[in-house]
């Protein structure tokens, strides 16, 4: 899933020798083009460098953007829409047909709570709540919205309502006219339009557009990524990191080498392996190696190749995956719907390649003579610690999470990359999160442990005033590691002059891996040079009376000594242990305040999957 992602002036924080200036990363910065004030500052001026919204936000955790349009979570669950607004893209109940055909600044989506991800198409919108099921709006013409009619809606309606099996959706992806979908099970669902076989289920054809979600079937359950571009998908599998692409393919985006036609079945795209992340842009596709390179498919008459040249003759593409020659220690990369890349390093910083005619590239320049293009990746004037970004039809996005934290026992600040839940809150303040590379932490690593290679590091800090000792911080590894490879993770805490082993829980369904802390900042992931033996996983799903996922429930085992290990539900409700010991004798609770649960106890000889718990009222 899914993928993305703010801060007012704050003191600066002293780290381990680090200095961190919250003011410099501060609230929500967008760029690019802005006729439809996708940018969200008032005006309808292009901007070549990130730029602050008018309100500024301070507490957005997702940011997707649509063709002109631009969507954003806030820490809430509520949803925030500015740009255009023709056909009712915005959600807020209104069209806008005079002017710039837009709503000149963020406003709130109306009767849409608990939502964790956003995404735009050309001109319609997603959202993925934290039960698991979708909700669009907008234009329909395609069947784009899924709930089954072509009628065009203002507010949000719930996808695939009729659709029995889809449900527990876990990541989401608008393309310009076709969505995909995948579920917490590893299926595939797409839906709308279907003119190039985007569907993957065989069909092509106006007439077989999709006003419903359908399963990619030829896909299994397979799956742990999906991304949706202009007319093709591509998926990416939890083995092997192999990816498979169908739909239009006359820029050479499919990756087979050929550049005519389309696909209208899933096809495994030839010579690229292990790959952690992927994404369809306008009609090129980027991937993401589990080793910090990019490589990168598809139309490059505006450079999205990034290897400093154009491709102008034919099909004007490079049809196969070629491997970018100056991009490594990447952690995250965009290129939703557009002709231009997004790539994250380590310590935070943006690049970017591509088409920068509207300044959409974030250095400041605009290329406004042919190819209208920088055609090697430069780095954008954002600075470092970016957490969320992602890009638009013509425009760029990032932000780097301040939340704001209230007064109270066990209160959590949900951040774009985990969480952090204090004991007890005792003054109100904000808590931000920030990227960092772990090469500038400079603390030494405990014996048996090294620092996770092309793996985030992070600064937490909060001005809130905390009593108790009582911290818990859970952040998200990628998510291309296998369960085997996942167990050998730990979350390490800056500690005086050393890093500290703090890890005291993970989930490998939602790769978050926990620490129990009394101080905050600097985070970092390692691994265990040894894999450990007779270790198996317990998992299962907490559900309420009704059977649907319950979120952030707090599940502890505890074995035959008294030890116990605390983890949270995800989204769907899903808890996952790792390093159980196989031959003891475990007893499961599960803590929540509005339902009672039983506990259960479990003898483990065995992987365990499928313990559930039903509340009893």
């Amino acid at each position: 899933m899914k993928k993305q992602t703010l801060i007012r002036n704050v003191p600066l924080t002293l780290v381990c020798g680090l200095i961190l200036s919250a003011s410099v990363f501060a609230q929500v910065r967008t760029w690019g083009r802005n006729s439809n004030v996708q940018i969200g500052d008032g005006t309808t001026i292009d901007r070549s460098s990130p730029t602050l919204t008018a309100p500024a936000l301070v507490d957005i955790i997702n940011i997707h953007g649509g063709e002109a349009h631009t969507l954003a979570v806030r820490a809430n669950g509520t949803v925030l829409s500015w740009g255009y607004n023709f056909h009712g893209e915005l959600g807020n109940g209104t069209t806008n047909t005079t002017g710039c055909y837009c709503n000149p600044t963020p406003g709130v989506v109306p009767s849409l709570t608990n939502v964790v991800a956003v995404s735009g198409g050309l001109n319609h919108s997603l959202a993925l709540k934290s039960d698991g099921t979708v909700w669009a709006w907008g234009s329909n013409a395609n069947g784009s919205l899924g709930d089954g009619t072509t009628t065009p809606r203002l507010t949000p309606v719930q996808v695939g309502v009729r659709v029995l099996d889809f449900n527990n959706i876990i990541a989401i992806d608008a393309g310009t006219f076709h969505n995909i979908a995948l579920k917490s099970d590893g299926t595939v669902w797409v839906w709308g339009d279907n003119i190039f076989g985007q569907i993957g289920d065989g069909t092509s054809g106006v007439g077989d557009n999709r006003k419903s979600p359908v399963q990619v079937t030829a896909l299994s359950n397979s799956i742990l990524a999906v991304s949706a571009g202009r007319h093709h998908s591509m998926a990416l599998t939890k083995t092997g990191g192999r990816i498979y692409a169908w739909g239009g393919n006359d820029r050479g985006q499919i990756g087979n080498g050929a550049s005519d036609g389309f696909l209208s079945s899933p096809l495994l795209v030839p010579n690229i392996r292990e790959v952690a992340q992927i994404q369809a842009g306008y009609q090129h596709s980027v991937a993401l190696r589990t080793n910090g390179t990019v490589s990168v498919w598809g139309r490059n008459d505006y450079g999205q190749i990034g290897n400093g040249a154009v491709t102008s003759l034919g099909c004007m593409c490079i049809p196969t995956p070629r491997q970018n020659s100056t991009l490594n220690g990447i952690t995250a990369i965009r290129a939703e719907n557009s002709d231009h890349t997004l790539a994250r390093k380590k310590n935070g910083s943006i690049w970017a390649w591509g088409l920068n005619f509207n300044g959409q590239i974030g250095n400041g320049t605009t290329n406004t003579a042919p190819p209208y293009a920088v055609l090697t990746p430069v780095q954008s004037s954002v600075g470092t610690g970016s957490v969320t970004f992602g890009t638009g039809g013509h425009h760029s996005l990032l932000s780097v999470p301040r939340i704001f934290t209230s007064v109270g026992t066990n209160i959590i600040s949900r951040l774009d990359n985990g969480y952090v839940r204090f004991n007890n809150v005792t003054r109100a303040g904000d808590t931000t999160i920030a990227a960092i590379d772990p090469a500038i932490v400079g603390l030494p690593v405990p014996a048996g442990l090294t620092i996770a290679e092309n793996e985030q590091a992070y600064n937490i800090s909060t001005t809130a005033t905390t009593a108790g000792s009582d911290i818990l911080v859970c952040l998200n590894v990628s998510t291309e590691y296998d369960q085997s490879e996942f167990s050998k993770f730990r979350l390490l805490h800056g500690e005086g002059n050393a890093l500290v082993d703090r890890t005291q829980s993970k989930n490998y369904q939602t790769r978050e891996i926990c620490a129990q802390v009394t101080s905050l900042s600097p985070f970092v992931f390692a691994k265990s040079l040894v894999s450990t033996a007779a270790q198996v996983s317990v998992s299962g799903r907490v559900l309420t009376e009704r059977g649907t996922g319950l979120r952030n429930a707090r599940v502890n085992l505890t074995d035959s000594a008294g030890n116990t290990r605390t983890t949270t539900t995800s989204a769907a409700g899903i808890y996952h242990f790792e390093e159980v010991g196989v031959g003891g004798t475990f007893t499961l609770q599960v803590t929540s305040k509005r339902y009672l649960f039983y506990p259960q106890v479990v003898n483990v000889t065995e992987e365990i999957s499928g313990l559930d718990f039903r509340a009893q009222y």
